[in-house]
């Protein structure tokens, strides 16, 4: 018999909530501004990470979901390294940047713009929202 497996009990943050259930994703949106880094750790430290979008049917959940919720722009898991722009599980998927954006730069990372979904490059020290991701493995 397969169970599911899953680690977020409850979304990390000052305010906590539940999870949203997406494909095979759960997907917590934390309103608690952060710069990347802090997001990234508190995303890891919940047994997630912060979101890599693979699709444009993803990123189309993503920004109805911010939408609906009202929490402005959020940091998403790519930010510019020694190799160019890179999804921090190294995979090559889906770049969703507005005209003018993803601008090669030291400490430069991405948010999700809430009103059109699209990417928009940031320093990383910015304080944004954020979305954590958690892939459902089933045992």
């Amino acid at each position: 018999m397969t169970t599911k497996f899953s680690c977020f009990s409850v979304c990390p943050g000052s305010s906590p909530s539940s999870p949203v259930k997406w494909g095979r994703s759960n997907y917590c949106f934390v309103t608690e501004e952060m710069p990347w880094d802090t997001a990234f750790s508190e995303c890891t430290l919940a047994g997630g990470r912060l979101v890599v979008i693979r699709s444009a049917e993803e990123n189309e959940f993503l920004r109805s979901v911010i939408e609906e919720r009202g929490t402005g722009s959020n940091w998403v898991g790519l930010m510019f390294g020694d190799e160019g722009w890179a999804w921090i599980d190294k995979s090559e998927t889906y770049l969703n940047w507005a005209p003018g954006e993803g601008t090669p730069g030291a400490n430069t990372c991405a948010r999700m713009k809430d009103d059109t979904g699209k990417l928009h490059d940031r320093r990383c020290t910015s304080m944004y929202a954020y979305i954590c991701e958690e892939e459902i493995v089933w045992k």
